[in-house]
């Protein structure tokens, strides 16, 4: 079990992990099996069965944090809230969500009431050395908004610890799955994630800070263009992500990554980049899509053409081939391959 975790992560996420063994290795394997979609009751029994053991022996802080983000990810609405205070009384860290003045735009002449995560206790000891951040922060370069509002007050919050940023990312998270998704709702997720931005100094959280950021962004229009250019600076810089965080952050499959920065890239019309990314993962139905978007259908039977001679089963492709080259022979194929099952190839 502890190989299959190791060969796991290392194939879909890229990341090289040490292994702790015993029955923490089985449920972490279980548990990223559930955020890839291979879903399995039992493997969520397990985990819920792990969450709530009562622990005999001492915890360690990490231990806390990695139980908050399963409880938050499974949407243990109960035990996300028990963790997520276990947490802060550990690392004896408090903060609280509040209203500050601020002004969020050139144009707004008064300040206005916005959401701002202020640290009210963090300790000194449980601080990492300093470090630059090597991830790229894309700037939004709107001709009114701010990259980020200008308060009124001027008080700072105090660097914070991989730890104590993970418990902000994952509070960003709680909101995410368990509050009604509305403008005050994405409000809350941007503070947080700024919160991190500002109070990190470890590449790994600020990628984390940036990617949830990111999807806070992806239907907000005037935030989709930083979004797509910021999630194509993710998949470049996922070489920065550090092993030692694995655990305590939910981090995006590769797979999943390159699938959302196709899409946010679709959003905002950029189809050629889309349809390269797509090509990357192997997925060339979509890669062609976006190609006969661009009004490039040789370019489109061509990918199609190969992905045929290599895969006789993705009846999808084989219809959209057979649309563009005007091949009825291809959509009785697919219907024939399919066990007639895939009823589009009847059009």
């Amino acid at each position: 079990m502890t190989v299959d975790l190791a060969g796991f992560v290392l194939e879909h996420f890229g990341v090289q992990v040490e292994l702790a063994g015993g029955v923490i290795d089985a449920v972490r394997l279980a548990f990223l099996k559930q955020r890839l979609g291979v879903k399995c009751e039992d493997d969520i029994d397990q985990i819920v069965e792990y969450l709530r053991a009562d622990n005999v022996s001492p915890v360690s802080n990490s231990a806390l944090v990695e139980k908050l983000l399963m409880a938050v990810v499974l949407e243990e609405e109960d035990l996300a809230i028990q963790y997520l205070n276990l947490c802060k009384q550990a690392l004896e860290f408090d903060y609280e969500l509040s209203g500050v003045m601020a002004r969020k735009s050139r144009h707004q002449s008064k300040a206005t009431a916005v959401l701002r995560v202020i640290v009210k206790k963090s300790l000194a000891s449980h601080r990492t050395k300093p470090s630059a951040s090597l991830v790229e922060n894309v700037k939004l370069n709107d001709e009114d908004l701010f990259e980020t509002p200008v308060f009124d007050s001027k008080q700072e919050n105090p660097k914070l610890s991989e730890l104590e940023c993970c418990v902000l990312l994952a509070n960003a998270m709680f909101i995410a799955r368990f509050e009604t998704k509305d403008d005050v709702q994405v409000e809350k997720i941007e503070a947080y994630c700024q919160c991190v931005l500002e109070c990190s100094q470890d590449s790994t959280i600020t990628w984390m800070a940036l990617y949830l950021r990111s999807l806070n962004e992806m239907e907000r229009m005037k935030y989709q263009r930083r979004c797509s250019q910021q999630l194509v600076a993710l998949c470049d810089s996922l070489h920065l992500i550090e092993s030692e965080l694995f655990f305590v952050l939910v981090l995006p499959s590769r797979r999943d990554l390159f699938l959302l920065t196709a899409q946010s890239l679709i959003n905002v019309g950029d189809y050629k980049r889309a349809a390269g990314i797509f090509t990357s993962i192997n997925q060339m139905y979509k890669a062609a899509v976006c190609l006969v978007n661009l009004n490039d259908h040789v370019g489109a039977v061509d990918i199609l053409e190969k992905n045929y001679t290599h895969d006789k089963c993705d009846f999808e492709s084989m219809c959209l081939l057979g649309d563009l080259t005007r091949n009825q022979n291809l959509f009785e194929e697919a219907w024939e391959r399919s066990g007639k099952q895939y009823f589009p190839a009847l059009r």
